[in-house]
């Protein structure tokens, strides 16, 4: 693992460091690049200066306050936010302030309402990282992407299915990509970027679990952003390959992906 990207918080011992390390960046500073043109600088490298700021805004602690607060757990929060909702009004306005930054916003993707985009993300590389992904991807993925590809013939929607590795392209680019999603298909470490799925139209999270993950991390990005979630979790081990991955039920999964585009054509028809 590349260094400057995963930080270390504890040493071989497990006992949590003092201070940060200080010549690692960390997986955010890509986004933060993205957003803040005059550079950045770390309050550790002011060391014992004082510093005066004419304006400062404080950021919620990377993204673990606000997404993954209840990492292991169903979010407190799932019966007062949820896609009838639209989600939480502190996720709206994050989401807000990114598409707009970027040129975007869910009035712009009005698009036909009968038009239904399935975007399958195969999770293939990692970020600052040439070796190819072997936990919590699909060993049968060419098999999903046709099973999706079946729901193109679905009368009453004009269902469009594609594919994308999101760690492959820079991040506005996977805003947009999002965003113009409405069945967003994949395995849960790929799905974070759900949160800038668009609230203008009904939308709704497909995720896929190797065996023995219980993270319930994406389905609360789903709840606080108003989209609707469904998941299918593998239960066997037979499944699991010894070099990584997993063998997706595909009729298990088709059969989820079917109820999201029932709910998303009945709510559709609402609008």
């Amino acid at each position: 693992m590349d260094k400057r990207v995963m930080c270390f918080t504890h040493d071989p011992q497990g006992r949590k460091l003092a201070h940060p390390e200080v010549d690692c960046e960390g997986p955010y500073f890509p986004m933060y690049r993205a957003w803040f043109k005059q550079g950045i600088k770390k309050a550790i490298n002011f060391q014992s200066q004082k510093v005066c700021f004419s304006k400062l805004i404080f950021p919620a602690h990377i993204s673990s306050n606000h997404i993954w607060h209840e990492f292991w757990e169903n979010s407190k929060c799932k019966q007062t936010f949820n896609w009838r909702t639209r989600g939480s009004p502190l996720f709206a306005e994050y989401r807000g302030a990114v598409l707009s930054h970027f040129g975007l916003s869910d009035e712009s993707n009005r698009i036909d309402k009968n038009k239904v985009v399935i975007t399958y993300n195969i999770r293939h590389v990692k970020p600052f990282n040439t070796e190819p992904i072997r936990d919590r991807t699909a060993t049968n993925r060419d098999a999903i992407i046709a099973m999706l590809k079946e729901f193109e013939a679905v009368e009453g929607l004009d269902v469009v299915v594609t594919t994308v590795d999101l760690a492959t392209i820079p991040f506005r680019e996977q805003v947009a990509f999002v965003h113009n999603t409405s069945v967003f298909v994949g395995f849960q470490a790929g799905l974070t970027q759900a949160m800038f799925m668009s609230t203008a139209r009904p939308t709704a999270l497909v995720e896929l679990f190797p065996l023995g993950n219980i993270q319930r991390g994406c389905e609360n990005i789903a709840v606080y952003s108003g989209v609707e979630y469904y998941f299918w979790r593998n239960k066997d081990s037979n499944k699991e390959t010894k070099g990584g991955g997993t063998e997706v039920d595909i009729a298990a999964v088709r059969e989820q992906v079917r109820l999201a585009l029932e709910s998303i054509k009945k709510r559709q028809q609402k609008i």
